[in-house]
Formats: structure tokens, C-alpha cells, sequence
């Protein structure tokens, strides 16, 4: 308890692909600067949209609710 463990490990997919082969937008988004034209695309368009944003895989929540509020 009290420290991040990894319980699965997820292979890589492409989600906007998938949201494209199902007939909707997909959209990937790997920089955040992109996204403020990539989010006016998808409210102009006239599908379902998947925005799959890219985020760093080692980024973890914090371990409760509390983690970040408490001074220990």
C-alpha cells in the first residue's frame, strides 16, 4: 500500500482507426497545440468523432483521492 504498482499493461491500438473503420471520424492528436483545430474539426463534422488523445504511458493517478491533499 502507498506506492503506485502496475496491474496489467495494455498493448498499443489505435483507437482513431478503429472509430474510422467503424464508419465515424477518428482523429490522434500527439501534441497538445494541435488540439484547439483538431476539437473545431470534430464539432464541424457531420459523424461521430473520436479525438484519441496521446498522453504519456508512465503518467500515474495518484494512489487515493486524498494522495495530493494531505500533509504528512
Amino acid at each position: 500500500f502507498g506506492a503506485y504498482t502496475t496491474a496489467c499493461h495494455f498493448a498499443a491500438v489505435d483507437h482513431a482507426a478503429i472509430a474510422r473503420a467503424c464508419g465515424c471520424e477518428g482523429i490522434r492528436v500527439e501534441d497538445a497545440a494541435d488540439l484547439p483545430e483538431v476539437l473545431k474539426q470534430a464539432l464541424a463534422a457531420e459523424r461521430p468523432t473520436l479525438i484519441e488523445v496521446m498522453t504519456d504511458p508512465d503518467a500515474h493517478p495518484p494512489i487515493s483521492l486524498f494522495a495530493g491533499t494531505l500533509d504528512h
